[in-house]
C-alpha cells in the first residue's frame, strides 16, 4: 500500500505510466474472468424443486403431438413434470399420458386444449419451467 501511495503522491510521468499499467492489467484480468463461461445453472419450477434439470434437447422447439418421439418429447415431458407435477415417465414417447398432461397445462394457461405442443405452448411451458412465470 505504501508503494502505491508513494507512486501516486509523486505525480511523475513514470508514476502515471505505472499506475495506468497496473489498472490496465486489472481491467484485462477482469475481462478475461468475465468472458469465461459461467457455471451451468439448472432452473426448475419453484414448486417441484429437483436436482435434475431438463437438458434433453437444445435448439428450436418443433411442434409435437401424439405419436411424436425422441429427445424433444423427453424435454416436454420433463418440463411438464416440473411445471404441473404431471408424473410423466420421461421416455420420449408422446402418448396418451403426455397428451393429457399437455391439455392440463394448456387449460391452466388459457391456451387451446388441443394436446399439441406448438409455438404458443412451448413459449408458455419454457417460461413457466425456466423462469417460474405464472400463466
Amino acid at each position: 500500500m505504501n508503494v502505491i501511495g508513494n507512486l501516486i503522491s509523486n505525480r511523475s510521468k513514470a508514476t502515471s505510466v505505472a499506475v495506468g499499467l497496473a489498472l490496465a492489467g486489472a481491467l484485462v484480468s477482469t475481462r478475461a474472468d468475465a468472458s469465461a463461461a459461467p457455471p451451468r445453472t439448472t432452473f426448475v419450477a419453484a414448486h417441484t424443486r429437483s436436482d435434475v434439470g431438463c437438458d434433453y434437447f437444445y435448439g428450436d422447439r418443433p411442434t409435437i403431438s401424439y405419436g411424436s418421439s425422441g429427445p424433444i418429447v423427453k424435454q416436454a415431458q420433463c418440463e411438464l413434470n416440473g411445471v404441473i407435477g404431471a408424473g410423466l415417465r420421461i421416455d420420449g414417447a408422446f402418448g396418451s399420458a403426455t397428451t393429457s398432461a399437455t391439455k392440463k397445462f394448456q387449460a391452466k394457461c388459457g391456451l387451446a386444449k388441443d394436446g399439441i405442443i406448438g409455438p404458443k405452448t412451448w413459449a408458455r411451458l419454457n417460461d413457466a419451467y425456466y423462469y417460474h412465470a405464472r400463466c
